[in-house]
């Protein structure tokens, strides 16, 4: 991974059209070899992690797709939010979902306490025999930890982490020319620098009990996706 200012991004090999067509054909047929469980698609903001999810499930490889993100902002406004959530409100804010709209629009890290809820409730409901990807979370050591301790209690298979790696400058580039309100400039160096800072320390805590892939983020989505569904087969 580059510094913060980023390296250039990584050449990408060429694709032939006969393999496109090959993997898009694929892709179109349920995987029967995949295994039952969670894996998690973490990476620095407009990595592509909502896109890879949607490509495996349009293209039958999963079955479902949790996004951290949809579920934080499910809850903004929400009426059950400040019975749902426990712990102190942080200091500035009148309420819970106060400070929830502002942390993402500036891309603040969520307490631990609320995230680990929203997680408990959310397994409560989900099978065991579901094959799923959660992308956009953990995003700390403690909440990598919590995660994998919520999982083996709902007896939910850990199968991994696919980890899309992507430098500053592609960050940068992609954020603005997506225009949303909050990709400024320097909201963009902020969140950043709470990927080094938080998620990638959470990379290194999984490590240690399940593997990882790592894969070019500026490869194309169906390519990125014929290499999980590989990845996933050999679980």
């Amino acid at each position: 991974m580059g510094e913060f200012w980023g390296s250039q991004v990584p050449s990408v090999a060429p694709v032939s059209v006969e393999s496109v067509l090959k993997m898009t054909t694929e892709l179109q047929t349920p995987n029967a070899l995949a295994p039952q469980g969670v894996f998690f698609i973490l990476g620095a903001s407009g990595s592509g992690k909502g896109t890879l999810a949607n490509t495996l499930l349009e293209a039958k490889q999963i079955e479902a797709h949790l996004s951290m993100g949809d579920l934080l902002r499910a809850r903004q406004p929400h009426p059950s939010l400040e019975s749902e959530l426990s712990g102190e409100i942080p200091n500035g804010f009148s309420s819970r979902s106060a400070f929830l709209a502002h942390a993402l629009q500036t891309g603040l890290l969520i307490p631990d306490m609320w995230t680990q809820s929203i997680v408990e409730n959310e397994l409560a409901h989900i099978s065991p025999k579901l094959l799923w990807a959660f992308d956009g979370y953990p995003r700390s050591p403690a909440a990598a930890t919590h995660l994998l301790e919520a999982l083996k209690q709902q007896q939910i298979p850990c199968l991994g982490v696919v980890h899309l790696e992507l430098d500053f400058l592609e960050m940068q580039r992609r954020l603005l020319l997506r225009g949303r309100a909050d990709d400024t400039p320097s909201g963009i160096a902020n969140r950043y620098q709470f990927y080094l800072k938080s998620v990638v320390p959470s990379l290194e805590t999984l490590r240690k009990t399940i593997p990882i892939l790592s894969l070019n983020a500026c490869l194309e989505p169906r390519v990125l996706a014929e290499a999980v569904c590989n990845w996933l087969n050999r679980r």
